[in-house]
């Protein structure tokens, strides 16, 4: 949570907060109230008196078109066509109703319409990786089972008789070696096109993906399940498969794939889940790992095996101007070894497109009308590492925290550039950082494949300049990461970022520390029980002389 006063004034945080007492239906206490005995009219936490509806019985037209208009109409617009006023921000858009075309259903791909169960599912749950929030904790089922007739009145099919088929699943087939055999080969042969070889989503078929309103898509990165809208398990995969995804370029394949190889393939798809870190869940810090002798600069070098990998999402920039709604790469996942004098960082960050400008890759994927720059990531660390809580501002630190930046750059083919590592210093968010004249000691080489760049960083851990920081085992150091997506034109302060995160680099053993002190003691222990033994075995002669 950002500080927000450089950006809105008194006046407009209060309208925020009055818009917010609104729209969840609380209101402020009274003291007035209070003292003259009123009743406070605020709801219980949890209560349906807060949520709009009645909790069970049907509601009349005004009530929904209320509902509709308080919880919908900003991203699906007031007639339903998508172009609510926070439409243009968002990706995907935002379904327009009027059409009746709907991507998630249990029907077969000749049914035109979804069940009402269909779409009771996608309000309660929502859709993740989308601006479609759960609204299972704030609508009641009156609410929602409106909302489902309102959005057939918009589309023109809420009086028509319609008859649903459900998908034909026919005999499931187990998930084992054999299985998942065969469905690597259907994937290879059906899907690597969009999705990639290791299913990230890095289209390889040269095509620019569009759905049906002419929109640019771009295929799930099927490696990470936190994405996944609908599909939770191999049967949401093989109904996918089966049905397609109306108004996108994911057709249907039951005319290309028989029931049993539908079933091959989602068993396989459901292990691509595992080729990725899983995002971090209330951990924050990064453990690096101490080795002996040189360290890597290479992805691929098996020491890394050794460093222990988190990851941690990007957020778009919503803080500065210029400012940055969504971007495509959402995450990064780090991994810290270290040695006795230097410290290296491997970022791995997928990223659908090879922003290389000029080369042929990039330019088949080229966004109309976008100027595309190299995509980039960078590192960031505070100048001082904090002894107490206080953290620079975590976007290009603060006049009294400054911070340095190591940036990586990929090349560039038109024009032609080198790859670029540069040092940066930064110590507030109204300057640009500072990159530094001359030579500096950061090296930083990145390698992108099948849909995800990898960079690897190496810095001294003490390199005894001022403005650097000096790495010191044990300590906790704030760390934080941005990223720059070259085919969406990503440069200065539009791009994705993270808050601040903790690198912890694992102290030495020290053998006095582990072994000194429990050693001393243990001699010392020996030593008194030796002295006890003699004073006994002294008495004992004493009282029994013969």
């Amino acid at each position: 949570m950002p500080v927000w006063q450089e950006m809105l004034s008194e006046d407009e945080v209060w309208k925020i907060i009055l818009f917010l007492y609104d729209y969840t239906g609380y209101v402020p206490r009274s003291w007035e109230l209070a003292k003259s005995g009123g009743e406070d009219k605020t709801p219980a936490q949890g209560s349906l008196a807060g949520k709009g509806g009645d909790g069970g019985a049907d509601l009349d037209e005004a009530a929904v078109e209320a509902v509709y208009m308080r919880r919908c109409a900003q991203c699906h617009g007031e007639e339903g066509d998508g172009l609510g006023p926070a439409a243009e921000f968002m990706y995907p858009k935002p379904r327009d109703f009027t059409l009746g075309v709907f991507k998630y259903k249990t029907t077969q791909a000749d049914d035109e319409f979804p069940t009402d169960e269909d779409l009771r599912r996608t309000i309660r749950n929502g859709l993740p990786g989308t601006a479609m929030p759960s609204w299972k904790n704030i609508l009641s089922d009156a609410e929602i089972d409106g909302l489902i007739n309102k959005i057939k009145v918009f589309g023109g099919w809420d009086e028509e008789e319609i008859t649903h088929t459900p998908i034909d699943e026919g005999v499931r087939v187990a998930s084992s070696p054999e299985s998942l055999e065969r469905g690597k080969a259907l994937f290879k042969k059906a899907c690597v096109q969009c999705h990639g070889a290791f299913g990230r989503g890095n289209i390889t078929s040269g095509k620019k993906l569009k759905d049906d309103w002419r929109d640019r898509i771009w295929p799930r990165n099927l490696t990470r399940p936190e994405t996944w809208r609908v599909t939770k398990d191999a049967l949401g995969v093989f109904q996918r498969i089966s049905t397609g995804i109306r108004g996108t370029p994911m057709p249907e394949h039951t005319t290309t794939m028989s029931e049993a190889n539908r079933w091959d393939v989602a068993n396989y798809v459901m292990t691509l889940r595992d080729r990725a870190v899983p995002f971090a869940t209330g951990e924050s810090v990064i453990h690096g790992t101490r080795i002996q002798g040189e360290l890597p600069t290479d992805p691929d070098d098996p020491v890394w095996r050794t460093a222990a990998p988190i990851t941690f999402r990007f957020a778009p920039n919503i803080i500065k101007k210029p400012r940055l709604f969504f971007s495509l790469n959402d995450s990064v996942t780090v991994r810290v070894l270290f040695n006795a004098e230097d410290i290296a960082i491997r970022l791995d960050v997928d990223d659908r497109t090879y922003s290389v400008p000029g080369d042929d890759l990039e330019k088949a994927y080229r966004i109309k009308n976008v100027e595309p720059t190299r995509d980039a990531v960078a590192v960031q660390f505070p100048v001082d590492i904090p002894v107490t809580s206080e953290k620079p501002w975590f976007r290009h630190g603060d006049p009294r925290h400054p911070v340095d930046m190591w940036y990586w750059a990929a090349p560039s083919v038109d024009p032609p550039e080198p790859e670029q590592g540069l040092v940066m210093d930064a110590a507030g968010p109204d300057q640009a950082p500072r990159p530094r004249s001359g030579e500096t000691p950061l090296q930083a080489e990145g390698v992108w494949r099948d849909g995800r760049w990898q960079v690897v960083m190496r810095y001294p851990l003490r390199s005894g300049e001022a403005e650097d920081l000096q790495f010191e085992a044990g300590r906790y150091i704030p760390i934080a990461f941005a990223n720059w997506d070259g085919v969406a034109g990503q440069r200065g302060g539009r791009h994705s970022l993270t808050g601040w995160y903790w690198l912890l680099l694992e102290p030495e053993d020290n053998p006095v520390m582990v072994y000194g002190v429990t050693g001393s003691a243990g001699f010392a222990v020996a030593l008194l029980l030796a002295g006890a033994t003699r004073r006994q075995r002294r008495r004992f002669r004493r009282e029994w002389p013969n």
